[in-house]
């Protein structure tokens, strides 16, 4: 960083195809109050009406393009990066836009903490018409919280040291979906990023967003990413365990949207191999049970995959409630089956003594497995009184 404080930051826009929006992106970054900036739209030759925008702003100094075919978002942003000469470097994404001075905050804040290979802040999202649809609140995030997907560092509010560019070498250009979180991760091994209480950057959320249409491509590549990463935390920290769970509930999740059920069982069963509370929480593993639900009746496997709680889990096996689950699974699938007094028999066997978790969650989880459908309101009252009795 330079002495006198005043940095020249250097802001690259990987862009392709986004001409509706990328002209507020580049007035975001051409308005900041920050005396020594430039900035280079990196464009894979766009078919749109992207080039037009592009050389209207010819005339500002500050201001550089380059349209040329690439191979992707990850190759753009090292292209530009490794031409400017800044020592700062941000990352804008097209369709996304800069808060006032928020070049100028940041850099203070590099210069408050010297230690920060990067800082970084929340985030708002905002609709295509620039409506505000929340803000994204992060937090102060370590390379574990980075990869068990608990902290998500909002790329667009990041500005990073040109040294730390230098150190750790370009973004993964075989990821399309994870390469910023995967970057962020590489980094987070061997320094510290700081998260400041600030708003710098707005993300847009449209149909056209990748990460928004295929948003499970996400979690196909972040798979890889957390077993490429996972023991780094250390073989025998439980947390290596709880990466993997993590990541193959999301896979879960993933393959359940391509409706590719036989493997998504294959990941909920990972799931479960790879941690001993896989789902956290008793919300959490309700959630996950009514999605498999909803999504199939394969019934009997998915009876199997939660026997394996009994001794994996200790959230289930406190107070009895690994049989009450399986008993209730088993008394769902023999309701399906239309054998009324053999499923009749299983809800007879929960066990309701000395619980230590509150019966109305046993209620809200027998709701969730008989699926609330009509022919079931009979059922469930029956269940209902005999749970509140």
């Amino acid at each position: 960083m330079k002495m006198n404080n005043l940095p020249k930051v250097s802001i690259v826009t990987p862009s392709f195809n986004q001409g509706q929006f990328i002209a507020k992106t580049i007035e975001s970054v051409l308005n900041q109050d920050y005396p020594d900036l430039e900035y280079w739209v990196i464009d894979g030759e766009s078919t749109d009406n992207t080039r037009d925008i592009l050389t209207s702003y010819t005339g500002d100094s500050r201001f550089h393009w380059i349209m040329e075919a690439d191979r992707g978002q990850a190759n753009a942003v090292n292209k530009g990066w490794s031409i400017t000469n800044g020592d700062v470097l941000g990352w804008l994404n097209s369709d996304d836009t800069y808060k006032p001075n928020a070049v100028k905050e940041a850099v203070i804040c590099l210069n408050k903490f010297p230690s920060a290979a990067f800082v970084y802040s929340h985030c708002e999202t905002i609709d295509e018409n620039d409506k505000l649809l929340e803000i994204y609140r992060v937090k102060q995030s370590d390379f574990t919280d980075q990869l068990l997907f608990k902290c998500l560092i909002p790329q667009q509010t990041v500005f990073l040291r040109r040294e730390i560019f230098d150190a750790m070498g370009i973004i993964r250009e075989d990821l399309h979906f994870a390469l910023d979180q995967e970057y962020f991760l590489r980094i987070l091994q061997h320094y510290n990023g700081k998260f400041i209480n600030a708003c710098w950057a707005q993300q847009r959320l449209h149909s056209s967003a990748k990460t928004q249409s295929q948003w499970w491509k996400v979690f196909e590549e972040w798979w890889n990413v957390a077993n490429e990463y996972a023991n780094d935390i250390g073989p025998n920290d439980t947390r290596n365990g709880e990466v993997l769970s993590r990541a193959a509930l999301n896979m879960f999740l993933a393959k359940c949207a391509q409706t590719d059920y036989d493997n998504a069982f294959v990941f909920l069963e990972k799931a479960f191999k790879n941690n001993r509370i896989p789902f956290g929480t008793f919300s959490n593993c309700i959630k996950y049970t009514e999605y498999a639900l909803r999504k199939w009746n394969d019934l009997d496997r998915l009876s199997e995959i939660f026997q394996g709680l009994r001794s994996k889990n200790r959230l289930f096996v406190k107070g009895g409630l690994t049989s009450n689950f399986i008993n209730g699974i088993n008394g769902y699938n023999f309701y399906q089956n239309n054998d009324y007094d053999a499923a009749r028999e299983m809800f007879l066997q929960l066990d309701l003594t000395n619980l230590e978790i509150k019966k109305d969650l046993y209620l809200k989880l027998l709701l969730y497995i008989v699926i609330r459908s009509p022919r079931s309101i009979g059922f469930i009252r029956k269940i209902k009184k005999k749970i509140t009795a």
